[in-house]
């Protein structure tokens, strides 16, 4: 990848932590903090407020599709897989941190989150090398948070805490619309938006979307496919395909 993809890249990583550095604390003050703020309530007017979801998918298959190479993140015991011109790039070559400031002043949203946050949150990210994955200076990737909670929350929780988070982002388009899927770890909620931001540069990039949510007890997944909004129909089950193939490894 050439220096300015990284630097796109490295902005679309800066702005995801935004959503799990603002999710998980109100996910917490929810489930902590019944006397002053009532869960249920809270629930109810976040569910009112927002898009009536899209009907669930089908359970999806183990058997990798031919080509596709399963990747393995022991350290936080997930794997997932990718299609045959995708590859794993080392978060030693993602200097996320070191760059994050440098964006956070042409996108002043993004200065909310901690330099720290994405190197610490960051597990995974993967390209896809391609010459369609890669168009003027943009690759199209998928990268994975994952944060440890202090308390066990259910997905249904984050599902509208989450909703809101994105369509609170300046940057982000609405409507943001979702849907209950499957994946091999179990069940997810994908987000469907596009995101428009600032580059070093003064350049904008617009890119579509798909995001998926998990929680397995305390531990909060974020799974992101970024591609080109004019591709996002040739993307977008691809990316689906990928957040299916999610699945445990290990406790």
């Amino acid at each position: 990848m050439t220096s300015r993809q990284w630097s796109i890249l490295l902005v679309l990583l800066a702005a995801n932590v935004l959503l799990v550095c603002c999710v998980a604390p109100s996910a917490f003050l929810l489930l902590t903090q019944p006397d002053q703020y009532s869960l249920q309530a809270a629930l109810n007017n976040l569910q009112a407020a927002l898009p009536a979801p899209a009907q669930p998918t089908a359970a999806p298959t183990p058997t990798l599709a031919a080509g596709w190479k399963l990747y393995t993140v022991a350290s936080d015991h997930f794997a997932l897989a990718l299609p045959p011109s995708w590859k794993q790039v080392p978060l030693s070559q993602v200097d996320a941190a070191a760059q994050a400031d440098v964006f956070g002043k042409k996108n002043p949203e993004l200065a909310g989150a901690p330099n720290a946050s994405i190197a610490s949150l960051l597990k995974f990210v993967g390209i896809d090398t391609a010459p369609a994955g890669t168009v003027d200076v943009f690759s199209t990737n998928i990268n994975v948070y994952h944060r440890t909670e202090l308390i066990a929350a259910p997905l249904d929780v984050y599902v509208p805490i989450s909703l809101k988070a994105l369509q609170d982002l300046p940057y982000v388009s609405k409507p943001v619309l979702h849907r209950r899927v499957e994946t091999l770890a179990g069940a997810a909620e994908e987000f469907r938006y596009s995101n428009n931001l600032k580059l070093p540069d003064n350049q904008t990039i617009t890119t579509a979307n798909r995001e998926y949510v998990l929680v397995r007890g305390k531990e909060f997944f974020v799974i992101t496919g970024a591609a080109p909004i004019d591709q996002e129909n040739q993307y977008a089950p691809i990316f689906g395909q990928i957040a299916a193939s999610f699945r445990w490894t290990g406790n």
